[in-house]
């Protein structure tokens, strides 16, 4: 459904990750008609979902909270790292909330090489997410816009995709060098 919002509403996806209770997007709205796509997007799901799993009622709670964010500035690369790195902010891989205000505070010990290789398998291998497209893992669904996004990506790397790869993944290495990707 997700790849269906752009021809039948104008919209550009720049990004997506769907968890096992929310979802993050990240669309431009040329047509200013966020709200249509949007309960499409989510009435069209929760039918989907309640047919195939043979179930009724609710399964979103509440309207979707959009946030409008300036295309131009810095917050856009901010926004995709967040919605990229939802997989690996979980409790089962040591990076729940409770996890990351310790870490935060400076009271966590550095994670272990084992635990960062789990974040990172967990990150690349995340299948509902636009992640392993924009590192170039996978090939792009035609309709992901990630264009505006890869060109933001920092680095001096001639390969965008390099470029983001090692932006993200280094979030997830927390300090801990990697010895896999020859610094890729």
């Amino acid at each position: 459904m997700l790849g269906e919002l752009p021809e039948r509403y104008g919209v550009r996806v720049a990004a997506y990750v769907l968890m096992g209770n929310h979802y993050h997007l990240i669309l431009q709205t040329p047509r200013a008609n966020l709200s249509a796509a949007m309960q499409w997007l989510n009435v069209g799901y929760t039918v989907w979902f309640n047919r195939r799993h043979r179930r009724a009622g609710h399964l979103l709670q509440g309207r979707f909270k959009g946030i409008l964010v300036d295309g131009e500035g810095a917050w856009l690369g901010m926004l995709a790292e967040y919605v990229h790195l939802n997989p690996v902010r979980v409790a089962a891989l040591g990076r729940g909330k409770a996890d990351r205000s310790v870490a935060n505070a400076g009271l966590a010990p550095a994670p272990t090489r084992e635990e960062v290789d789990r974040r990172l398998a967990a990150l690349r291998g995340h299948r509902w997410s636009s992640y392993p497209a924009y590192a170039g893992y996978v090939k792009a669904p035609t309709w992901l816009s990630m264009d505006e996004i890869l060109r933001r990506a920092p680095g001096r790397n001639k390969d965008p995709h390099a470029r983001y790869r090692r932006r993200i993944e280094e979030v997830v290495r927390e300090g801990v060098p990697d010895s896999h990707s020859g610094g890729a």
